[in-house]
């Protein structure tokens, strides 16, 4: 609720009522998850690997930080950088490489910017990645997509409190078997590709967009 804002009091943006979610146990099923849908998990374990997903989901609803469609590590030189693009762009493997190279971790999917005062919200999940970019990392892990960070390297630090400002965002275009290239935007072509990427714009407005 400090984030995201009292889901009470959401201004009405014409897409169907605020959402909450509770976690309630119930006997025979275990724990139930009532949010948008109902899910029920056996244990705190199975729930706990849903509940990034949900956080997710909310996460776009909220109407005071924007919610950018990116991934984001701090490097070993204390720079903030945003990996941010389409599905199937690349960017969890290319926060998944960062991280093994020594970049503190914040997520790979969603990550909100506080337009009151630029810094960044991490939300270190679980990093979503499929077979091919495991077998590119070099990585074994347990269960797919998920793939913890300390499966990336043991010692990672994970960034759990605002951070910022940003120092620089890239926008990946993954093919295999490419040569590595390394392009500049300009200002207007960047800002349609974040515009592109902001999740929530119509909730945050005007903050969001400055």
């Amino acid at each position: 609720d400090r984030y995201l804002g009292d889901a009470t009091t959401v201004p009405d943006t014409g897409d169907g009522e605020p959402v909450v979610f509770d976690v309630v146990p119930e006997p025979g099923v275990g724990l139930v998850l009532h949010a948008a849908e109902e899910w029920g998990f056996p244990d705190i374990d199975a729930l706990l690997i849903q509940l990034p997903g949900v956080v997710n989901d909310f996460a776009v609803r909220s109407h005071t930080i924007a919610i950018l469609h990116a991934g984001g590590v701090v490097t070993p030189a204390g720079q903030l950088l945003l990996i941010s693009g389409d599905a199937e762009s690349g960017k969890s493997t290319l926060v998944a490489a960062l991280v093994q190279q020594g970049c503190d971790y914040l997520t790979d999917e969603l990550i909100g910017i506080d337009p009151r005062t630029g810094k960044v919200l991490p939300f270190p999940k679980p990093l979503e990645l499929d077979e091919t970019s495991c077998d590119v990392l070099g990585v074994i892990p347990d269960h797919l997509p998920n793939v913890l960070a300390s499966d990336l390297r043991r010692d990672v630090a994970m960034v759990t409190t605002p951070v910022g400002p940003v120092d620089a965002v890239i926008l990946p275009t993954y093919r295999a078997g490419a040569e590595r290239e390394t392009t500049r935007l300009d200002v207007e072509a960047a800002a349609k590709a974040l515009l592109n990427q902001t999740m929530n714009m119509r909730r945050v407005r005007e903050p969001g967009l400055r």
